[in-house]
């Protein structure tokens, strides 16, 4: 997968999750070929498939790259990459679109943190922040549907982080 066009995320959102960093990566990492649900692709589930009024997700292929399908569209609209040793889930997509999710260590546990980055070209790269005005809010919705998922699986505490 291409590196972003920009070293800097347009958007970045971050979260505490008081568990051991593994444990966190274990249940985002539960990702197999199929339909996504809350056992399979939790991430996925809890903060993409409201985005698509509940259209159906799935996913081809696996176990480290995956097209995320929408309903019956055979032509997949996302690209999914697994990078484990890194604890890094990247979706990249549309026109535009670099979704980055990473686990990291925190002193407290783990920081899931989500960085978008403006993949576009030419004059269609100064038009993604215009037109994507309500991102950065809608990922702070995601976040807490995340950590709220997360902090009921793993049976513990969660917090944004700023």
């Amino acid at each position: 997968m291409a590196e972003s066009r920009s070293s800097a995320p347009m958007w970045t959102v971050a979260g505490l999750v008081e568990a051991p960093a593994r444990q966190v990566a274990d249940v985002l990492f539960a990702i197999r070929p199929g339909r996504v649900s809350e056992d399979n692709a939790l991430l996925l589930w809890v903060t993409y498939q409201p985005l698509w009024n509940n259209v159906a997700l799935a996913l081809d292929g696996g176990p480290e790259e995956y097209t995320l399908r929408l309903g019956d569209d055979p032509r997949g609209y996302t690209r999914m990459t697994l990078d484990r040793p890194r604890g890094m889930i990247t979706l990249q997509g549309n026109w535009w679109y670099r979704g980055q999710h990473t686990i990291e260590s925190h002193e407290r546990g783990a920081a899931v943190v989500y960085r978008v980055y403006n993949m576009a070209s030419g004059l269609g790269r100064f038009t993604v922040p215009l037109m994507q005005r309500g991102f950065g809010k809608g990922m702070a919705k995601g976040r807490q549907r995340l950590l709220d998922a997360l902090g009921e699986r793993l049976h513990c505490n969660t917090a944004p982080l700023p």
